[in-house]
């Protein structure tokens, strides 16, 4: 069967072992995989005794997922973007994500108030360090500030491209993410999104850029929230994000 979405598909049990051993299921869990695929983790997942739902894109995938397993699974042959979590109340969740839409599934999952426990995902490794990573590092980015707040995200291990048919062009990574206090409101991640935009400026010039304010009225919230505007968006932590979108909703900037 070709590839039809741009999926690679994990061949190495070892890895999808790892995967699912990270999740730490108990008996009788919820759990929702996304993007099944073949099937390489969905038959570990399998080895305990949970309640599996698979969200499959692709019609030929979702009738083999479901052909394979019978009823030991539930497969939903829709995307992922569209589904409400609240549909299907996951406890765990997990996924070797597609690498063109990474981003979106993870923003989803990050922002969506159902409360769900643990999460595992295997994504380009680029993303995870991001995901992963803490204020000043090089890997800062709008998805770290993303997870740092109502989450605990760790780096699991890298994959290479040969756990993979067919190989990609760059390795992978597995993170697993702890769901805390939960998410914030969806426009703070748009505001740090913003900032991130320009993230070789200084805060200021890149806030006043993307925002389409004027320096000056950037300038005065900084002030105000006691941020110096001469630091790099990579610069600042989760609170002081927080504390400067504060800031600017007080003030009708954003």
């Amino acid at each position: 069967m070709a590839r039809k979405l741009g999926q690679h598909f994990l061949i190495n049990p070892d890895t999808s072992r790892r995967i699912a051993d990270l999740l730490s299921l108990e008996p009788s869990e919820k759990v929702l995989e996304i993007g099944p695929g073949r099937g390489a983790l969905t038959d570990f997942l399998l080895d305990e005794d949970i309640y599996l739902t698979a969200v499959e894109l692709d019609k030929y995938f979702a009738d083999k997922i479901q052909e394979k397993y019978g009823d030991k699974v539930r497969v939903i042959n829709e995307d992922f973007l569209k589904i409400n979590l609240a549909d299907f109340s996951p406890e765990k969740i997990c996924g070797n994500l597609p690498y063109q839409i990474t981003g979106p599934i993870l923003e989803k999952v990050l922002t969506d108030p159902y409360p769900w426990t643990r999460a595992v995902f295997m994504i380009p490794d680029a993303v995870a360090r991001r995901a992963t990573a803490a204020p000043g590092d090089s890997d800062y980015s709008a998805i770290s500030v993303m997870t740092g707040g109502g989450f605990s995200v760790n780096y699991a291990f890298s994959v290479p491209p040969e756990d993979f048919d067919p190989p990609p062009k760059i390795e992978s990574g597995v993170i697993v993410v702890i769901r805390e206090s939960g998410p914030e409101d969806e426009k703070f991640y748009h505001f740090t999104r913003a900032a991130f935009s320009r993230r070789r400026k200084k805060l200021r010039n890149s806030l006043s850029i993307s925002l389409e304010l004027s320096k000056d009225a950037v300038e005065a919230v900084l002030k105000d929230c006691s941020i110096d505007g001469n630091l790099r968006p990579q610069d600042l932590s989760f609170k002081e994000y927080k504390r400067l979108f504060t800031g600017f909703v007080k003030n009708k900037l954003f």
